[in-house]
């Protein structure tokens, strides 16, 4: 009676196995990454402005990079240098576009610094252009202004706050 009792038991088990590795899952419907690096330092020119990416871990999948913990440096032209922080970031080696989650930044232009806040921020290159989105904080020193959503223009040095907001001077 034991014996049937454990063959039972053990047919129950290998069911339950058996079901839950044949669920449907395809192999081919995961995305494997084509590399994992850790500590990786990339450097590119975009618009003649050199750009450092510094992550401790990235992965490379179908033409996109994910990186954790994401420290940017921008030094343009002018010799002005802008650093961004991210939690995450996400990047576009077919345009060069950037997606940063939880982003904080300090942004050199003409001597002056504007310091940069938001929980998702993207780069669009073909516009040369930061959109930022999940709250967002733009101070330059003596104003400060946030709001919902936001942009930043590079070349023009125009910032924006849209879908409302607040605006406070600081003395």
């Amino acid at each position: 009676m034991a014996v049937c009792a454990s063959l039972l038991l053990f047919a129950v088990i290998v069911f339950y196995f058996w079901r839950d590795l044949r669920l449907g899952l395809n192999l081919s419907d995961i995305v494997i990454p084509d590399i994992v690096v850790e500590n990786i330092e990339i450097k590119r020119v975009f618009d003649e402005n050199e750009w450092v990416l510094l992550s401790p871990r990235a992965e490379h999948k179908q033409g996109m990079l994910y990186g954790l913990s994401v420290d940017i440096t921008v030094t343009s032209v002018s010799g002005d240098v802008s650093r961004l922080f991210a939690e995450k970031g996400l990047f576009s080696r077919e345009n060069n576009n950037i997606t940063l989650e939880n982003m904080n930044a300090d942004v050199a232009r003409d001597g002056k610094n504007i310091n940069m806040k938001a929980g998702r921020a993207h780069y669009d290159s073909s516009e040369d252009k930061w959109y930022f989105s999940d709250d967002v904080m733009i101070f330059d020193g003596s104003v400060e202004a946030g709001g919902p959503e936001g942009s930043y223009s590079v070349k023009e040095g125009l910032s924006l706050i849209t879908g409302g907001g607040t605006v406070k001077w600081v003395d």
